[in-house]
């Protein structure tokens, strides 16, 4: 299991104040674009450049749960440009065609892709059916986050990662509040990611747990497949 510290920022210069927060026991940093007003590639490799861990690259629409407010043609443009920066990561919702995923794929063959499906509303039946659907040989990780409304839900997205982890790179969790037992079991039963936010006033997601809390209470960096729940 790999720490994500996530940073979402409004400029250059608020991202790379953020980045001295960041422990040194997270082991990934992503980096959200959707809030910038203006995506400028030049600050974007700089970011880049200030990174010395490896990062993940995000640009999540409005209906995705992000902040990018143009339309999806200028958002897929972006993202191609985005790849110029060589983040190591890479995140597209399940929502991004097969051959815009393939495209970049072909001209930025070392970046490896995140597929992501978000249901900010519940925790479908469907899982596995969900997860079938997004897989491609060109996507390295796949990421499905739910909404829990009820524990019923964080059941259902741990048997479901229990069974992916057997043959995918899966990262999965519950959004909410009670979401959080899911946040903190999901790793010990596979799921590559945990996500965490620098720290509690800085969430960029409901019942995300901040990186002191998720090693020092919920021992994130000791638990593992061996741990007992």
């Amino acid at each position: 299991m790999m720490l994500v510290a996530v940073i979402s920022e409004k400029n250059i210069k608020d991202v790379i104040h953020k980045l001295k927060d960041v422990r040194g026991d997270c082991d990934i940093i992503e980096v959200g674009f959707d809030k910038f007003l203006s995506i400028d590639l030049d600050d974007v490799k700089l970011i880049r450049d200030k990174i010395n861990k490896p990062v993940i690259f995000t640009l999540r629409p409005k209906h995705q749960g992000g902040q990018f407010g143009e339309a999806e043609d200028k958002r897929l443009s972006v993202l191609m440009q985005l790849g110029l920066a060589n983040p190591d990561y890479i995140d597209f919702e399940y929502t991004i065609s097969d051959d815009f995923i393939e495209e970049f794929h072909s001209r930025y063959p070392a970046v490896k892709i995140i597929r992501s499906y978000h249901d900010f509303e519940r925790t479908p039946q469907e899982l596995t059916a969900i997860l079938a659907q997004m897989i491609r040989s060109d996507c390295a990780v796949y990421k499905i986050v739910t909404m829990a409304n009820s524990s019923v839900d964080v059941l259902r997205m741990l048997h479901f990662l229990k069974e992916a982890a057997k043959s995918h790179r899966i990262v999965g969790h519950c959004m909410g509040e009670l979401g959080v037992p899911s946040r903190v079991i999901a790793p010990i039963l596979g799921s590559n990611f945990q996500y965490v936010s620098l720290s509690e006033s800085d969430s960029p997601a409901r019942g995300i747990l901040s990186q002191q809390d998720s090693i020092e209470i919920y021992k994130a960096k000791e638990n593992n497949p061996n741990t007992k729940i």
